[in-house]
Formats: C-alpha cells, sequence, structure tokens
C-alpha cells in the first residue's frame, strides 16, 4: 500500500521537472523587445532608422544542437541558410529555415543569423550594435534557477547593413 501511495506523488513531481524542458519558440519575444541600447550603454546607432539593425526572430528549442557565435553570419541565399542551419537538429533547423524565408529585408541590408544560446532556458532578448564594421549580438544576462535536464539552443536572425 506505501509504495503505490508514493507513485502518483513521483508520477507528478516528474512531471513538473519536464514541463519546463518542452520545446518553444520565442519568435513572439521579439514584439516585446527592441535593439536600441539600455540608456546605460553607449549608443552605437547608425542615426538612420531604416539602416539600423533589426532583429527579425528569436526561435527556440531543447535538444536542438548548434555552437554559441554573437558574431552573425549571412543566410540570405539557400546555400548559406543550408550552411547555418546544418549543425541544427532537423525540425529545428527547419522552422529556423522557415523564419528566414518569412523575413522581410530591406534595401541596402543583409538577412543574418547567429545561435546566442544553448542553456537551460531560452534566450528571450538581445540587442544587434554595429561594431567595426559589422553587426555583433549583445545577449543580457539572465538569472535562472531552473535545473537544467535538456539543454535549450536560441537562434537569432536579423538584418543589418555589412
Amino acid at each position: 500500500m506505501t509504495t503505490l501511495g508514493r507513485a502518483p506523488i513521483a508520477l507528478l513531481l516528474g512531471a513538473l521537472l519536464l514541463a519546463g524542458c518542452g520545446e518553444e519558440s520565442t519568435t513572439d519575444a521579439v514584439d516585446r523587445e527592441t535593439s536600441s541600447p539600455s540608456p546605460s550603454e553607449p549608443s552605437m546607432s547608425t542615426g538612420d532608422p531604416e539602416q539600423e539593425p533589426t532583429v527579425v526572430a528569436l526561435v527556440s528549442a531543447s535538444n536542438a544542437g548548434g555552437r554559441v557565435s554573437l558574431e552573425p553570419v549571412p543566410i540570405g541565399d539557400p546555400e548559406s541558410l543550408a550552411a547555418f542551419t546544418r549543425g541544427l537538429d532537423g525540425r529545428f533547423a527547419r522552422d529556423v529555415a522557415q523564419q528566414a524565408r518569412n523575413a522581410t529585408v530591406p534595401d541596402g541590408q543583409t538577412l543574418l543569423a547567429a545561435v546566442v544560446g544553448i542553456s537551460c532556458e531560452a534566450v528571450m532578448s538581445v540587442q544587434v550594435k554595429v561594431r567595426d564594421g559589422g553587426p555583433v549580438i549583445v545577449v543580457p544576462p539572465q538569472k535562472s534557477d531552473k535545473q537544467c535536464l535538456v539543454p535549450v539552443t536560441t537562434v537569432v536572425i536579423v538584418t543589418a547593413i555589412v
């Protein structure tokens, strides 16, 4: 009798632990965030809003592979997009590719992407800075108290002048 009484509790605890590790798309997070610097940081603005780097999408998934780099690479043509997504899990690679294909790229700008995080939680916001003539992704520090069972990979897709 005692063993059966503990089984539902063990199942409930297991479900709660796994609930925080499901696949998640954070594309909508872009609507809540801007790519402008916080007031405490110096502005790297070009002065022309149409030439400013823009975050197009943040896409995240559990156990999706990749390698973190805060220097985005061009993904505007099928070959470069395929090269970028090659290190990602199949379904996640397709999700990233679909977001890239749906992006609107302003005249004179290039579509770029970078893996900005592989951690216990999805990256929820980024900033795009222009340094040394090229865009660099800045990921604000995130505090987490979650126990990591499966890593979450986050890719940012941006447009910028390169």
